[in-house]
């Protein structure tokens, strides 16, 4: 299977790289998070932010932007919900400020989520037109004029935040690493459920239901208070679930399955037992996944090989 991304671009952007996170930006535009070790003694590690435009093959079909001793990066999605520009891909540093990278294409500013309060960020997410912050002690909402508002933060004896997700405005859950599931109506939170689990995943699907995942393996759903176990542990911990294509997608490091709301099934990719890295990302009929040195994409039908290693004769 041939990859799209072309040899030489390849070789310019990825070559000597480790693939760390994959994101779907746009029907024919992706983005990649990238790391390299830096030189001994320095903070951090160096990253690059690579956009890949999958319409086109020669040197306009790649944008890159690297950083120097950047650490902890997380990639995230911003766009407008008037549809008026083009989405902006985010690159978090897990510095004292927040940093971010906001990144067009070619174009690129900075932006901050809490100056001088260490925010952590676990993770960037886009839900429902929404850009939210996951930190360590706090959400974070951008705002229209660009700024990070605190939403909400655990009590100092309650677990870190995981994951977030929402299915509106009004119906918002995150979950916290000692089992907790809070739930927010747009302007207050509330302790919905502890559930007796390190929790790690959580996706609310097209079918009404929340899912989570656990770091045993096992799965739970539910909805407004009401959570059951529907599967019992049997493997790593979820780093991920998507909904997508009318069922649930689940990413362990070293395997994928779908749940289809009664069994767990495995997934017949032609990577199976890679170690997977980041997110499972899903968006524009789209589910895409990567390892160390590859990403795929599924459109429904069959795997698309994105970006693989050249060969060099």
């Amino acid at each position: 299977m041939q990859a799209h991304l072309n040899p030489e671009n390849w070789r310019r952007h990825v070559r000597g790289w480790q693939i760390d996170d994959c994101l779907v930006v746009q029907p024919n535009r992706i983005a990649l998070r990238l790391s390299a070790q830096e030189k001994e003694g320095d903070a951090g590690i160096q990253a690059r932010l690579l956009q890949i435009h999958l319409h086109l093959n020669d040197e306009a079909q790649c944008s890159a932007h690297t950083f120097s001793a950047w650490p902890g990066p997380q990639l995230g999605l911003l766009t407008d919900p008037a549809g008026q520009r083009v989405p902006h891909v985010l690159l978090s540093a897990d510095d004292k400020d927040g940093q971010l990278c906001l990144a067009a294409w070619e174009h690129a500013h900075e932006e901050f989520i809490e100056i001088g309060a260490w925010p952590h960020i676990r993770r960037l997410r886009q839900v429902r037109e929404q850009s939210w912050a996951i930190g360590a002690r706090c959400l974070y909402l951008r705002s229209e004029r660009g700024t990070w508002l605190p939403q909400f933060a655990p009590a100092p004896e309650q677990g870190e935040l995981r994951d977030m997700d929402a299915f509106s405005s009004h119906e918002i859950y995150a979950i916290g690493a000692y089992g907790e599931v809070w739930q927010s109506d747009g302007r207050r939170w509330r302790l919905a459920a502890e559930l007796d689990q390190e929790l790690c995943a959580l996706a609310c699907g097209g079918n009404g239901v929340a899912y989570i995942g656990a770091a045993d393996g096992s799965l739970w759903q539910g909805r407004d208070g009401k959570w059951r176990q529907v599967r019992a542990g049997w493997t790593a911990a979820w780093q991920d679930m998507q909904w997508h294509l009318d069922r649930l997608w689940l990413a362990a490091p070293d395997c994928m399955r779908q749940w289809d709301g009664k069994r767990m099934t495995s997934v017949n990719d032609p990577w199976s037992g890679k170690l997977l890295r980041g997110r499972l990302d899903g968006r524009y009929g789209w589910l895409l996944q990567a390892d160390a040195q590859s990403v795929r994409a599924f459109d429904g039908q069959q795997w698309r090989l994105i970006v693989a290693p050249v060969e060099e004769s």
